[in-house]
This record gives structure tokens, sequence and C-alpha cells, in this order.
């Protein structure tokens, strides 16, 4: 998006401008989805196929009331430990997958030049501030689930800016939680509707490649644990790195609407472009040199180096008239009377 088009979206227009982005860089942002939903699958299926006692006969019976799975109650409560973990994990994964790629995403909404491998290295050179910002929003998230679901919900979006806060401002990750609750602070219902449509995209999708496994499932074709656990485990992965780079486009997108909303940040993207009229107190960038034009269109970069030529000095002033000559120029010496 080109700087002077920076302004307020609506709905509408967020989805759209985050769609743009992620058609735009479809192939890099697959790429640098890919580099952390890979691990993540894998470590996924680990703890599932270890936390899932008797694979081999993992089934469901018919009842007259109702389908249950046939484990006891340790095994049960064993599955529920592997889940918790599996969900932290995905959690810590979606927090890196927005750090991959809030590079390259916001470089191209504000109409700059950016690739994977730089979004990649500016991840990497803040990965302990990442996973310390994952992990404080898994303590906050579940303190807010034990004690109300709610809010839990209600966390999630106040913070769901916290990693944009901490890649673009290069903010700590306590700071970023705290600027991504002011920066929703007043939006918050209108952050959480955007949002949510982003996640229902990509719930349907995802329900769209899964549910022929699961039609299989439950009809008792595919009657084998480890089969049915690995080959979720592989249409997951498919689904994540395919749509999770549109999610984090639109987090991107709904980020800086928030700062051009609240923080005039379209104006200040525009002044560090243009350079400010005016200076004094507050000023973006300082003052062109004495002897410096604006360059017309088409004009060739100056070499570098250029420095201005210099304003020719000014003439000095008149030296003062001796007291009691009067002013103004001299007057012409009088002539003789004709004879």
């Amino acid at each position: 998006m080109d700087p002077a088009e920076l302004r307020a979206l609506r709905t509408g227009e967020l989805l759209d401008a985050a769609a743009r982005i992620y058609r735009r860089h479809f192939g890099a942002l697959v790429k640098l989805a890919a580099v952390v939903a890979v691990p993540q699958a894998v470590l996924t299926l680990v703890i599932q196929l270890a936390s899932t006692p008797d694979l081999s006969r993992l089934r469901l019976q018919s009842s007259s009331t109702s389908q249950s799975v046939t484990m006891g109650r340790t095994a049960a409560a064993t599955s529920l430990s592997g889940s918790g973990v599996a969900t932290a994990i995905q959690f810590l994964a979606l927090t890196f997958t927005i750090a991959v790629c809030m590079r390259l995403i916001a470089s191209s909404y504000l109409g700059e030049e950016s690739d994977a491998s730089l979004s990649l290295r500016s991840a990497g050179g803040r990965f302990w501030s990442l996973l310390g910002l994952g992990l404080l929003g898994i303590l906050g998230l579940s303190a807010g689930l034990v004690t109300c679901g709610i809010a839990s919900i209600w966390l999630a979006v106040a913070w769901s800016m916290s990693v944009p806060a901490l890649m673009v401002e290069g903010a700590k990750p306590t700071t970023a939680l705290g600027r991504s609750w002011r920066l929703v602070s007043g939006r918050w219902w209108a952050t959480f509707w955007v949002l949510s449509l982003g996640w229902l995209l990509k719930t349907i999708v995802g329900l769209f490649f899964t549910s022929p496994l699961l039609a299989l499932f439950y009809a008792r074709v595919l009657n084998n644990g480890v089969v049915f656990l690995t080959a979720s485990a592989i249409i997951g992965l498919v689904t994540s790195v395919i749509i999770s780079p549109f999610v984090v486009a639109l987090i991107a997108v709904v980020y800086f609407d928030l700062r051009i909303r609240k923080e005039g940040f379209d104006l200040q993207v525009l002044a560090q472009r243009v350079g400010p009229t005016v200076v004094g107190p507050g000023s973006i960038s300082p003052p062109p040199p004495p002897g410096y034009t604006p360059p017309r269109p088409g004009d060739a970069p100056p070499p570098p180096g250029w420095t201005p030529t210099p304003a020719p000095p000014a003439a000095p002033p008149p030296a003062p008239r001796p007291s009691g000559q009067p002013s103004g120029p001299p007057r012409p010496p009088p002539q003789p009377p004709p004879a």
C-alpha cells in the first residue's frame, strides 16, 4: 500500500488489504509459515502418540445413548495432559508464525521492500523475547480460563497486537502486552469482530480438508489410531501453512489500523517520506541544508557525497554618511547662468 493511501479502514477494507498482501507474497509467506509449522506438527504428533494409549484399539463403540471412546480414567487424564501440552505448543507456534511473517507483511503494507530471508532473520534476532512473550501469554490465558472462560477471550483479543508491537516497535515482552492493551482499548469489539472473521475462515478451510478424514474414522473405515493421528497431523500442517499467513496479514493490518486511528501513524509515515515543513519541537527530521531545492520529476539522484553549493555572500552594507551631510543621493553641482 502506498503511504499516501494509509488511512483508517472499515472491516471489509481490512480483509481486502490482508488478502492483497497474502496474494502478493503467497510463496514467501508459505515458506515462512512452514519454518514454524513443520517442527510444531512433528512435535505435536509425537506428544499425541505418546499420550494416547492403545492406539491400535482406538475405536468408537456404539451405545444406546451416545458414543464414547474406550479408555479408562488414567488414560483419559494422560490424554488430557497431552492435549494441554499440544495446545501450548500450538500457541507458541502461532506467536513465532506471526513474528517470522511480520517484517515482510509490514514492509509490504507500508510500501517498502523486503524479502523472506530478512523477515526470518528479524524474527530470529528476537527469539528469546518471542519465547518470553509466548510463555507470558500462555500463563495469562490459562489463568483467565481457570477463573472465567470469558476472561481468557478478553485477554486473547486485548493481547492480540503484542507480537506486532514487539517486532515493529522493538518492545520487550511485558511492554508489548501493555502496548497491545492500550491499542485495543476502546476498539475491543471491532478488533474481536475482524479477527473472528479471520479465524472463522481458517476454521472453515480446515474443516474442508479434515472432514473426509473424520468421516472415514467415524464410519470405522479408518480404525487405526496411529494412521488417524498421522493423517490428521499432515492435513493440519498443510492447512496451517496455507491459511495461517492470511491470519497473520490480517493481524498486521489491524495493528497498523489501530495506530492510524489512535496515533496518526499515517501522518508519521508521510512526514518521514517527504520531511516536515515546520521546524520546531517534535520535528521528525532536520531542515534541508541551505541552497537545497526539491528534485523535479525525472531528475537523477545526486551522486554520493554531494553537498549543495553554498550561497554567495551578501553584499556589505553601505558606509554611513558624515554628520551634517543630507541624506539621499548627492546633488549635482550648480551650473553657471548662460551668457
